[in-house]
């Protein structure tokens, strides 16, 4: 169970919105990652990272893979 429950403000969000998120986030569960995710409300986007800890950690093998992830998204919605 999160300590801050963010669903408040996630469902309030009018921006396309992109989480990148590990499948062994020390800190936030899977299942969490997927409640915030459902609970937004515009266009979203979700990647897990199989082995990616909350800060990063483990996610190198997949580094570019984040990387287009993210160039891709912000060429398509920060034009």
């Amino acid at each position: 169970i999160m300590k801050y429950d963010t669903r408040d403000f996630t469902k309030k969000l009018k921006c396309p919105t992109l989480i990148l998120a590990g499948t062994q986030d020390e800190f936030i569960p899977q299942e969490e990652f997927r409640s915030l995710y459902e609970s937004i409300k515009c266009e979203k986007r979700i990647a897990m990272f199989e082995k990616g800890t909350h800060n990063f950690l483990g996610w190198h093998k997949r580094r570019d893979e984040a990387v287009e992830l993210i160039s891709l998204w912000f060429e398509k919605y920060l034009k």
